[in-house]
């Protein structure tokens, strides 16, 4: 698997509701300028992977998350349908190299809009990965009774 906020990123353009570069960008959320479109999607990675939580008899899981994606744009209408759709999109991908995702929230957040009217949602993913398909060479050592470590993305 690629990093988590990876292959999330790789699902909205995959689905259609942007283009890495142009309009989305994998990072924290920047001012618009030149490069950064107002409207605009961020696929923030999280910071760490944990482990217990998605535990199921012998199979250790590693949960890489939350990710949070931010849409933002300058018609609220558009900002919202775009998030409803994205929701969606991820709610019923099949992330590669995974056993499954959860979504953090029912639905879209919606954060408000800031001084120059750009109106902002976001929503929250976690990745699950099966510890037993981990490259032995992207992390220097697993015990799966610690609550959290922290991999190379």
């Amino acid at each position: 698997m690629a990093s988590a906020a990876t292959e999330v990123l790789n699902q909205i353009q995959t689905d259609g509701y942007g283009t890495t570069g142009g309009n989305l960008f994998r990072g924290n959320e920047r001012p618009a300028d030149d490069d950064i479109p107002i409207n605009a999607v961020f696929v923030v990675p999280g910071a760490a992977a944990v482990a217990p939580e998605a535990v199921s008899g012998d199979m250790a899981a590693i949960a890489y998350g939350p990710i949070q994606v931010v849409i933002r744009n300058h018609i609220f209408d558009d900002a919202q349908t775009k998030a409803i759709n994205i929701y969606k999109a991820l709610a019923a991908a099949d992330f590669s190299g995974t056993i499954g995702h959860t979504m953090e929230q029912g639905y879209p957040v919606y954060l408000g809009e800031d001084t120059q009217r750009v109106y902002r949602f976001t929503i929250n993913l976690t990745l699950i990965q099966n510890a037993a398909d981990l490259n032995p060479v992207s992390i220097s050592w697993f015990n799966p009774t610690l609550w959290m470590f922290y991999l190379d993305e």
